[in-house]
């Protein structure tokens, strides 16, 4: 191995810190009911199988690995009685021959211990065969995923309308079931697939940049330094794509939360990080709000640091947190005597990646208002904004319902 390979391998090694055995011990121990199969089709044979899936099936793992994926179902060895074997099959060879991921509803009618005289019930979940690609972009494995969507229950005497209507429900429900999954599929090939070749291209870049600088020109050194960045922010922008999918899915646990007292610790962590900044901070009193106490200092963190950010070309630069005079009980504002913006753009504002200033001016990925109003949507709020260019900008927002 050249010594550039050698300082690459190192590089991503560091960044990764888990070795094969530690990523076999992470799948095996996942709540997920999940299997690794080799593409071999027509016998797909398993190659891994988590704890979870082994104890939905009844079966050990010596006796799963080595054996087709179809016979195991044909046998009863889907965590779901009643898989349908053939489904399963052309879901697979779709899975190989597009490389792409592919989903499958399963179905079934078996009685739940606790079901009531005159209702009947079918066990839905959705299998998830994804891609699991090598570097060069060929098929490695398949990853077999089931996630159970719950138990539908209806009476047994239900006819006309009703049927229609409980049939348009069921099929509804399953649909946004069947994104939902396919999103969270989509995620997790973001968050593993893409950060292997993002960890390459620094990796090769760095072992490039230390190895060979003498055989490099200043425009050389320039353009390893644009990749470096390039990818950096790439792997920026995963980061924030994932945390927008995260915030939707995350529980929402309302208490009694005082957002001065968050917003006074994240002004003060600022002003350390820069304590050459002069920065007037007021914040109010009796800022109180039934919220998520992590979801709502997530979004005041964010509010916070543009506010933070878009007042540094300021000499003395002034920021409050307060409920606005008039605008009601449920109501907060951040103000900053920043560069501000065009109103005219507003609409822009909390729409992931959309920015109103040039990156070359102040950074930043775009993300940062969108997981605001992703935030306050979950608490049922709203927010908006209110600015003039080189004038400052006020954000205006609720925790809670307007009919609350």
């Amino acid at each position: 191995m050249s010594r550039g390979n050698a300082g690459a391998a190192q590089s991503a090694g560091a960044v990764s810190g888990l070795t094969e055995v530690d990523y076999r011990l992470l799948f095996e121990q996942s709540s997920s009911r999940s299997l690794v199969l080799c593409p071999d089709a027509p016998r797909f044979t398993i190659a891994a199988a988590s704890d979870a899936y082994l104890a939905a099936t009844g079966n050990e793992r010596a006796a799963v690995l080595g054996r087709g994926v179809l016979e195991l179902f044909a046998r009863g060895g889907s965590p779901i009685r009643g898989s349908d074997a053939a489904g399963l099959a052309a879901s697979l060879e779709r899975v190989q021959s597009t490389k792409s991921t592919n989903t499958l509803e399963l179905r079934s009618s078996d009685a739940a211990p606790d079901e009531l005289p005159g209702e009947s019930a079918e066990l839905l979940a959705l299998l998830v065969n994804s891609p699991m690609l090598a570097e060069d972009g060929a098929l490695r494995y398949i990853h077999l995923c089931v996630h159970e969507l719950g138990r539908v229950r209806a009476p047994a005497e239900v006819g006309g309308r009703d049927l229609e209507l409980t049939l348009l429900v069921r099929e509804r429900s399953a649909e946004l079931e069947s994104a939902k999954r396919e999103l969270e599929a989509f995620n997790y090939s973001i968050a593993h697939d893409l950060r292997a070749p993002l960890r390459a291209i620094d990796g090769f870049s760095q072992a490039l940049s230390s190895d060979y600088a003498g055989a490099l020109d200043s425009q050389g050194k320039h353009y390893l330094d644009r990749l470096r960045a390039g990818a950096l922010r790439m792997a920026t922008l995963i980061d924030g794509l994932l945390e927008l999918s995260h915030i939707q899915r995350a529980p929402l646990c309302r208490s009694s939360v005082d957002l001065g007292a968050m917003a006074r610790k994240i002004f003060e962590a600022l002003q350390t990080g820069q304590p050459e900044r002069k920065v007037r901070v007021t914040i109010g009193e009796d800022l109180f709000a039934n919220a998520d106490a992590s979801l709502a200092s997530r979004a005041l963190e964010q509010l916070c640091a543009n506010a933070w950010k878009f007042t540094a070309k300021k000499a003395q630069a002034e920021i409050s947190f307060c409920r606005p005079a008039g605008a009601g009980h449920r109501t907060f504002c951040l103000r900053d005597d920043g560069v501000g913006f065009a109103m005219a753009h507003a609409t822009r504002l909390f729409s992931p990646f959309q920015r109103l200033h040039k990156q070359s001016e102040f950074e930043g990925t775009g993300v940062g208002l969108a997981l605001v109003q992703r935030i306050v949507s979950r608490h049922g709020g709203r927010v908006w904004a209110d600015a003039q260019p080189g004038s400052g900008a006020s954000f205006f927002f609720t925790l809670e319902a307007d009919d609350v």
